[in-house]
């Protein structure tokens, strides 16, 4: 199943990282806390609100995590 929270994000240098400009549009689906990491244990490092536009640059297979850039 697929956790809000699990939208984290590396958002330290993403944005030079070369696949990102084939990132896939999305958007928030309800308000999200954006992790550092794959985990809930890596820090908050933004909250977005429902809606919020995202580019998702990959997930894991089973969509329990997913890089994204805002």
């Amino acid at each position: 199943m697929f956790r809000p929270l699990a939208a984290a994000a590396l958002l330290a240098g993403v944005s030079l990282l070369p696949f990102t400009a084939l990132a896939a549009p999305g958007y928030v689906n309800g308000s999200t806390e954006l992790h550092a990491g794959p985990d809930y244990d890596y820090p908050t490092v933004a909250v977005l609100d429902d809606g919020a536009p995202v580019d998702v640059n990959g997930c894991l297979e089973d969509w329990s995590w997913c890089d994204v850039s805002v």
